[in-house]
């Protein structure tokens, strides 16, 4: 029977566990491999992907994956019951394509949440492993090789893929949950967490090198499983602290009457087993780089010093306790994920071809007049810290910056571009091809100085935009060949998870490209503006929708790029200076430093024109 959550794959582990223990108290695996690989597919998949639930909403990929598990899982599970043949392999293919729909859960929730941060990366890279050792179980189960590999290897590849692959990168990446992060009060623990997340990322990276240096070369399988192994072994050390932790704390809480036995007893259990964790897995691994140093599983290379059957025995026994337990260990005091999906309402106006800077003037809608890109600062009251006390607050924002975002077409910009590299020769090259094909986010380089740049503002009624209060702001560079769009965007609030944030969107052919971000009020009177996600100490959730998002028809995409905004006031020039910096995969890309002067309006100037 499938339920709604998570608990049913924790009640078929059970169930299928039971199983398991049945089949190998009557002798239906012949072998160590197989009855390793029958306990991952039985207890370690469904514990692995139960802990991987999105929390606080019910994502649809990832429902779909939980409840294929309850078809492919016992059917592979009863392929042991034969021989490697036809049945056996036939009824292992379930399995497969199980395996596919729960990497198709992890590609969603990376889609969505973006490539960080690394403990959550891991977990939905171990669920993208997964396929491949499914793969190998299927060959093994119907008794033919592999990319030119036989049994026993073509089983034990299904194995290191299963354990290595899935259930060790999701017991590290949920230590890094519950390990304190970066920002950690004292500097033991904040280099802990340095430790645990190299660690994390070394185990993510050795897994697939491991099985590349099998297949290729000797020179590569070497370093590639000693790097798997010290990742391995400084994940450990999380494994043991944390455990040490609970079981600390469970005692303190028993005798200090905070909490009721059953639970004081659960965290106590789950720390042991956390500890005991770690100890089988520095075992494991000092056996596999011996293993490895001595000999080698590459075709045509000589046997190591340890025998396959005795490898099997030691080394996997020691790899399906580690998981089991430590797998275990969360589903008594589980850690619960630090992002989460994205919230608010999303615009849906994509363009079909070139944009250009007549967008949205069929859009128009003259009897809501507007004058600045938000009606007014009071509706973004953010901390300036997450979890602190909020230390100011819109209203102590300098006048002249509270008048540039309520009345913006009352000020002209000049921009002065700075790129880094390597993105200075991208960024001449996106900037032409935007002039050219999609008629938006023609980004300055530096190159040439346009005659006029002009500024127009107005509000627009878009069914395609749930957003409140939407208006465009249109920029655009004017000369003697004609007007080119700077950029296009309809600018509008989002209410996320952690409050309300400023939203704008760039329509582009058939997406749309959206930044959301929050402000934060300085003590000086500047604001600064933020797109970049961050858990902060004492805080169990990070804000969830600020970013770089790609709005398609298919959902939304988080991009790896944050922005950071400074504005603050001139003393000298009576105006603003600002300072715009765009990081992409955490390297600068660009900056832009902007002089914003106040217009003088005269008898006949126009307020929405700039030079």
């Amino acid at each position: 029977m499938v339920v709604d959550d998570a608990g049913g794959l924790r009640s078929l582990a059970g169930c299928l566990g039971l199983v398991w223990l049945g089949m190998l108290a009557g002798g239906c695996f012949p072998g160590v491999g197989e009855g390793l690989v029958a306990l991952a597919i039985a207890v370690v998949v469904p514990l692995g992907v139960a802990l991987s639930q999105p929390a606080g909403f019910a994502e649809h990929a990832w429902t779909v994956a939980r409840n294929a598990l309850f078809i492919g899982g016992p059917l592979a599970l009863a392929s042991f019951l034969a021989r490697p043949g036809l049945i056996a392999g036939m009824l292992t293919i379930p399995w497969a394509f199980t395996a596919a729909l729960v990497a198709r859960s992890a590609v969603v929730r990376i889609a969505r949440r973006g490539p960080g941060p690394v403990e959550e990366f891991a977990i939905d890279a171990a669920h993208v492993y997964l396929p491949v050792g499914a793969i190998w179980l299927v060959a093994s189960r119907f008794g033919v090789g592999l990319l030119g590999f036989v049994e026993p290897v073509v089983l034990y590849t299904s194995v290191h893929f299963h354990y290595a692959g899935f259930a060790a990168p999701v017991v590290v990446g949920i230590v890094g949950r519950a390990l304190p992060t970066p920002g950690a009060p004292t500097e033991r623990e904040a280099w802990r967490s340095r430790v645990q997340g190299a660690s994390t990322a070394i185990v993510v990276a050795g897994v697939p090198l491991v099985a590349a240096g099998i297949q290729i070369s000797r020179t590569l399988e070497l370093p590639a499983a000693i790097l798997l192994a010290i990742g391995m072994l400084g994940a450990s050390g999380g494994l043991v602290t944390l455990g040490a932790r609970r079981v600390r704390a469970a005692d303190a809480d028993a005798r200090q009457q905070r909490r009721g036995w059953p639970r004081a007893a659960g965290e106590k259990a789950s720390g042991a087993f956390l500890v005991v964790a770690g100890a089988c897995l520095v075992g494991s691994m000092t056996l596999a780089v011996l293993f490895t140093t001595t000999g080698s599983a590459t075709r045509g290379s000589a046997p190591s010093w340890i025998p396959y059957a005795t490898m099997a025995l030691l080394h996997g026994s020691l790899n399906a306790t580690f998981a089991c337990l430590g797998l275990l260990a969360f589903t008594l005091a589980p850690a619960g994920p630090a992002h989460g999906r994205l919230g608010g309402t999303w615009p849906r106006r994509f363009g079909t071809g070139f944009v250009g800077p007549r967008f949205f003037d069929h859009l128009a809608a003259p009897a809501r007049p507007v004058t600045g890109q938000v009606a007014s600062l009071d509706v973004f009251p953010h901390r300036t810290e997450w979890g602190a006390p909020v230390t100011s607050e819109p209203a102590q924002v300098h006048p002249v910056i509270r008048d540039f975002y309520e009345h913006t077409d009352r000020y002209e910009l000049v921009v002065r571009p700075t790129w880094f590299r390597p993105f200075r020769r991208a960024g001449r090259l996106f900037s032409w091809f935007a002039r050219r094909f999609l008629g938006n986010l023609e980004l300055p380089t530096g190159n040439t100085e346009p005659d006029v740049v002009r500024t127009r503002l107005f509000a627009i009624d878009d069914p395609l935009d749930p957003r409140m209060d939407v208006r465009a702001y249109v920029r655009t560079y004017v000369n003697a060949a004609g007007e080119r769009a700077n950029y296009v965007a309809a600018y509008s609030t989002h209410t996320g998870p952690t409050g309300t944030l400023l939203s704008a969107a760039f329509p582009l052919p058939f997406c749309t490209l959206v930044g959301a971000l929050r402000f934060e009020w300085l003590q000086a009177g500047g604001v600064c503006l933020k797109s970049c996600p961050r858990l902060e100490q004492g805080v169990q959730q990070a804000p969830q929708d600020e970013g770089m998002f790609l709005v398609t028809p298919l959902g939304v995409v988080r991009l790896p790029v944050e922005e950071r905004i400074l504005v603050l006031p001139n003393p000298v020039s009576g105006g603003l200076v600002a300072h715009h910096r765009v990081r992409v995969f955490g390297r600068p890309a660009f900056s832009l430093e902007y002089s914003i002067l106040r217009l003088e309006l005269g008898a006949g100037d126009l307020p929405n024109r700039t030079g």
